[in-house]
């Protein structure tokens, strides 16, 4: 076995000679060449893909830092709108149903079982029954009969002028029945003539004609 060192295509490899023929075998050196470079290429393949998971995921990261600035907050805006608009629906839902139930009263005659206990006690019945009446007219799906802002305003405005007008001839009356005509049960009187001297005369609407003392 000798190498050759022309004639082949072995080059840096090592030239086995054969019968009739020859092989190359690989060097350490060639050895070590491939492995160093298929391990540089394998590295260089690993970075660009590690290079290329790290923007991904900070790419990833941004977004959720910009999702948390803006779209958190709009969409936190937005649950809280959804939300405002249920309790909106509940409370439209619950005046319905207390419309309807107080036109149901005021239908059966019933108005006085639904009024709270000190609007019975303090607030006149005429005058509650007429806002009442009033309030029945606001609730009509007509609008024919359904009033305006301002109507309802010139009644309310009336119906308190009338209140105020007949508590002051209310008060009117109660302080002429309490007015005394008060006269002095004894005046005293104190004159001179050239015939009659009365002197600390005393009468009163119940007492008896006067009678002059002619003097001596």
């Amino acid at each position: 076995m000798s190498r050759i060192p022309h004639g082949n295509n072995c080059g840096m490899n090592k030239c086995v000679n054969v019968i009739g023929s020859y092989r190359c075998e690989k060097t350490l050196s060639a050895i070590l060449g491939g492995t160093l470079s298929s391990g540089l290429f394998l590295l260089a393949v690993g970075m660009w893909l590690l290079c290329k998971v790290h923007r991904k995921r900070k790419a990833v990261n941004q977004k959720k830092k910009f999702f948390k600035r803006n779209g958190g907050l709009l969409l936190q805006q937005q649950t809280h709108v959804l939300q405002c608009s249920v309790n909106r629906t509940k409370l439209f839902s619950s005046v319905r149903m207390l419309g309807a139930y107080f036109l149901e009263a005021m239908r059966n005659d019933r108005l006085h079982d639904i009024l709270d206990a000190r609007i019975k006690e303090e607030c006149d019945h005429e005058e509650v029954f007429a806002v009442a009446k009033l309030a029945r007219r606001c609730l009509s799906l007509n609008s024919e009969y359904r009033p305006t802002m301002r109507d309802v305003f010139i009644e309310l405005d009336h119906m308190q002028s009338k209140g105020k007008s007949t508590q002051i001839q209310a008060q009117k009356g109660e302080e002429h029945d309490h007015i005394h005509i008060s006269i002095s049960e004894s005046m005293s009187l104190s004159y001179t003539s050239p015939d009659i001297v009365v002197e600390n005369s005393s009468f009163s609407l119940d007492s008896k004609p006067l009678m002059p003392h002619k003097t001596r």
